[in-house]
């Protein structure tokens, strides 16, 4: 994505057991993947979604690592829904 991370990025996070630290937050969590996403394999987020205390997960049925025109869209609905959802909970 022509994006240019300094080595501090990867140093501050490259012991970091992510699925040990995620059970510390309990608040609300939307998780969304595109099936065909070539950069961040789904299982991530299938692992990801199963730690977490309060998560909703949905993917995206033939979408890569963004999200683009239709599949924008609807990843953008999904995503209102979600905070209007948190918002009539009071969250």
């Amino acid at each position: 994505f022509d994006l240019h991370l300094g080595p501090c990025y990867y140093q501050d996070i490259w012991n970091v057991d992510t699925f040990a630290v995620i059970p510390a937050y309990k608040g609300p969590v939307f998780l969304l993947h595109g099936t065909l996403d070539d950069i961040v394999p789904i299982g991530y987020s299938e692992k990801t979604a199963s730690v977490y205390e309060n998560c909703v997960y949905r993917t995206i049925e033939g979408s890569g690592h963004g999200f683009y025109d239709k599949a924008g869209e609807y990843a953008d609905s999904l995503v209102i829904d979600f905070l209007k959802h948190l918002a009539a909970c009071g969250a």
